[in-house]
């Protein structure tokens, strides 16, 4: 592929890009089993979990030891919980479940895995439905559903507990590098390499309407906690928001300098954005006057979609946590964007950082594995 060609989500400007999985049109079944030892009597899938043994398997115990032991070295302290394999590929994002019981991650093997939080165990593969590398994904409110991202150009809903495919959403024209449910489970909404926004209802597995958003590749969407207003931004530098109903755009935020926008979230309580550009900066901003509040730096990001993401830590202070491409987590004090922690976590970059309550977090990286580190304290 040529660099115009390669996908937004997992490749900037990286000339050994990570290339889809293409078979005969589907995965390679062959070559995306996870690794194990035990089975969950998943006969449909007929994928087993891999092997854990107080957080890693064997012959990684120097790296935990490192990992710990640098993890302490800052204000945060964290414990390596579960290592999980299982994709072949870079694992692209990772998300809780509403409910916190599971946990979903996007491969470049054109693979999601399910997993058991509370034991670690995989439980099953979404899979005999994308052609080419997942992106993205995106729980439903009632934790039943998980829609898919590919650059198969297709966004794919699932029963999780059945592990089949309910609805193929067809209307983009080029890789599919982000996707969001919104509160109410009955919209979904993708953003593309083609420019565009799609909004989706999912119900009816049609598209209600397309956003010609941006100038450049979408590269994160989000829906503000009522519904009512959607989160786009894109490599031109833009993060815009939209009435979720007819489809206006309402505000353009953007910074004097005009960096490209990777990612975007709404604040849990959506009064602010956080966002992420690939100056290897995070920022703050308030949409209501049109500000940039805050600024989080000393990381690494300038070639990956890394996202960020809210923590309340154990002593009542409020957080940002992100991945960087050096393979550690980086911490920040949200008031004072004083580095509060650095976590050494992975060999590749972190791709995708989630949590699920103020207790647990998972990430994702490029090395092919995911992990969920419990915080002692942060």
């Amino acid at each position: 592929m040529s660099s115009a060609e390669r996908s937004p989500k997992r490749l900037r400007v990286d000339p050994d890009p990570i290339q889809p999985v293409q078979v005969n049109g589907r995965p390679d079944e062959a070559s995306t089993t996870p690794q194990s030892t035990t089975t969950n009597g998943d006969a449909h899938q007929g994928v087993q979990p891999p092997p854990l043994t107080n957080g890693h398997q064997a012959g990684d115990t120097h790296d935990l030891d490192r990992q710990t032991k640098l993890a302490q070295a800052g204000d945060a302290q964290f414990e390596l919980v579960y290592t999980f394999t299982g994709h072949q590929k870079g694992v692209c994002a990772v998300s809780f479940s509403p409910s916190g019981q599971l946990l979903a991650s996007a491969g470049a093997d054109g693979l999601a895995l399910i997993f058991d939080v509370s034991t670690g165990h995989f439980l099953r593969a979404l899979r005999d439905g994308h052609t080419a590398g997942l992106n993205d994904l995106s729980w439903s409110p009632c934790s039943r559903f998980l829609a898919t991202a590919s650059d198969d150009a297709t966004v794919r809903v699932w029963t999780v507990e059945t592990a089949l495919c309910d609805a193929i959403l067809t209307g983009h024209t080029s890789y599919i590098g982000c996707v969001a449910y919104n509160p109410q489970g009955n919209l979904l909404a993708s953003g593309s390499f083609d420019e565009t926004v799609i909004i989706w209802d999912v119900l009816a597995a049609r598209a209600l309407r397309t956003l010609a958003a941006h100038s450049d590749p979408v590269s994160a969407v989000d829906f503000i906690r009522d519904g009512s207003l959607l989160l786009t931004c894109s490599h031109d530098g833009f993060l815009r928001l939209w009435d979720t109903e007819t489809g206006q755009c309402l505000k353009t935020l953007v910074d004097d300098t005009n960096p490209p926008a990777s990612f975007a979230r709404f604040s849990p309580n959506g009064k602010v954005i956080l966002a992420c550009s690939l100056d290897s900066t995070i920022r703050l901003w308030s949409y209501h006057d049109d500000k940039c509040l805050k600024s989080y730096t000393g990381h690494t990001n300038a070639k990956f979609a890394c996202t960020a993401t809210f923590f309340l830590a154990s002593d009542g202070r409020q957080c940002v946590l992100c991945g960087s491409e050096d393979g550690t987590i980086w911490s920040w004090d949200v008031t004072s964007t004083a580095k509060v922690g650095q976590l050494v976590a992975h060999t590749d970059t972190v791709t995708s950082i989630a949590v699920r309550t103020k207790t647990i977090q998972s990430t994702a990286t490029a090395d092919c594995l995911h992990q969920a580190p419990s915080t002692r304290q942060v």
